[in-house]
């Protein structure tokens, strides 16, 4: 599982960037000594028994841990069970991304200001995110659900749910578009506030506005190129009628999905190339 998801990630990386990726190079301590070239990636489903993940550039490797699922709040797991997460797609292809662009741009892992780790968290969730759409079947599954619908909640705009839901936090790790609200024991769309970026600081957090930001705008394309299909659907009034959508027009609307999320993927990739090779300045993102 967690081999076969890195080496999506290389491949989509490898095709936007029109050339093989390479980690970056074993720094040593006295920086007198030459960098050591590091030809291999290591990958240890099993490193640590506890509810984390990471990639330690000092290892050059991706360590995935294992837990057992919350007793008190389980979510879908066994209370008690183990849950391993080497097994979820998202936080194997958010690491991946991690060590991916750490090869590309190594100055970026280097936290001179607010901006770069937030960068770095942001920048791996939305690889992840983006590559949801490229799983056919979970795609025509949720947009039936959704009755075509990305702005709804559903499993597409969401990040590491069994992680999340094993570990008490009642549904993902990180949503694109919203977040469980507790005491109202219910999931919320998020509204955007102006002043949210100049007081958000933890790297997660402050990296969430611009995946939100990223995730409007290819919702945006994808309302944009799917509208003929509604308004074809919907006999021109624009508006569908109640109850499930037809197959082939769910199946319409995951092919417009799909390549739209390819187009963003491929865009945030070959971003990189642009960007400074220095650390990315304090205005980065503002």
């Amino acid at each position: 599982m967690a081999y076969g998801v890195v080496m999506r990630t290389i491949r989509n990386f490898e095709r936007a960037l029109g050339r093989p990726v390479l980690w970056s190079d074993q720094r040593p301590k006295d920086r007198r000594k030459p960098a050591q070239f590091v030809q291999k990636l290591r990958i240890y489903p099993h490193a640590l028994r506890e509810a984390n993940a990471y990639y330690s550039p000092a290892k050059k490797a991706l360590l995935f841990g294992y837990f057992p699922a919350d007793a008190s709040d389980p979510g879908g797991h066994l209370p008690g069970g183990m849950v391993f997460s080497c097994l979820s797609h998202d936080i194997v292809a958010h690491e991946t991304s991690h060590a991916l662009l750490d090869g590309i741009r190594p100055q970026f892992i280097e936290p001179t200001n607010a901006d770069v780790l937030a960068f770095h968290e942001a920048f791996a969730d939305l690889v992840a995110l983006f590559q949801h759409f490229a799983m056919e079947d979970v795609l025509t599954h949720q947009l039936t659900q959704t009755r075509g619908e990305l702005r709804a909640h559903s499993l597409l705009g969401q990040l590491a749910t069994q992680f999340g839901s094993a570990t008490g936090r009642h549904g993902a790790l990180r949503d694109a578009i919203g977040h469980f609200d507790k005491a109202a024991d219910e999931w919320r769309a998020h509204t955007p506030k102006p002043g949210e970026y100049a007081k958000t600081l933890q790297p997660h957090a402050r990296g969430a506005i611009l995946v939100a930001a990223i995730f409007d705008a290819f919702v945006a394309i994808y309302e944009r190129r799917s509208e003929d299909l509604v308004r074809i659907a919907s006999g021109g009034t624009g508006i569908l009628p109640d109850g499930r959508l037809h197959p082939d027009l769910v199946s319409r609307l995951a092919r417009e999905a799909a390549k739209t999320a390819s187009h963003f993927l491929m865009l945030c990739i070959r971003a990189i190339d642009y960007c400074s090779t220095l650390p990315l300045a304090s205005t980065c993102g503002r």
